[in-house]
């Protein structure tokens, strides 16, 4: 009978206080995770819609800007074009020459185009990969809780604590020993 009761003491004085606790963190770290994960996507979903508002007023001022740019050299054009002393040749030229002006504020327009896009979608990109790590943390997370609900769980930390842990184990002999006088 001693012996019985040395045995259950180390499971009355640890095991129901420390697995109970151990589960109710783990189930708080899972619902705390889960809202964390919530308001992270709500946030980016937030940042997203920005994005995209911050995209289409800068292709507003990249059109305004391009527009300004084919005026400007319209102008320039009809200026030099109505001068008298401009022969053919020279009007051709200037034809030449507007018309490269053309092509190089159009490639400015799409570079600016392509170059905000760009860094928009890496910016996408990037939120894509936090949210799946913050989903893989959840996941592993839920795992270990639902772990930790298991009988193997409790009988695992009293293995741990019984026999790996060398002061567990010291103050253990030690109660077992002052248990055991009590009991004689």
């Amino acid at each position: 009978m001693k012996r019985l009761i040395i045995i259950l003491f180390p499971f009355f004085i640890f095991g129901c206080a420390t697995p109970k606790s151990v589960i109710k963190i783990s189930n708080e770290q899972v619902k705390l995770q889960k809202s964390y994960l919530v308001a992270l996507e709500n946030y980016f979903e937030g940042i997203e819609k920005f994005l995209e508002n911050y995209r289409q007023m800068n292709y507003r001022e990249f059109e305004k800007s391009y527009q300004k740019d084919i005026k400007d050299i319209q102008e320039e054009l009809q200026e030099k074009y109505q001068k008298s002393e401009v022969g053919e040749k020279e009007k051709r030229e200037l034809i030449s020459e507007t018309v490269k002006k053309v092509k190089e504020a159009m490639e400015r327009f799409e570079d600016n185009k392509r170059r905000l896009d760009n860094r928009i979608d890496e910016f996408k990109t990037k939120n894509k990969t936090l949210k799946g790590y913050m989903k893989k943390i959840l996941e592993t997370q839920t795992a270990l809780d639902d772990y930790v609900k298991t009988k193997k769980f409790v009988e695992d930390t009293y293995r741990q604590l019984i026999y790996e842990s060398g002061i567990i184990s010291d103050q253990m002999k030690e109660m077992f020993q002052k248990f055991e006088k009590q009991a004689q």
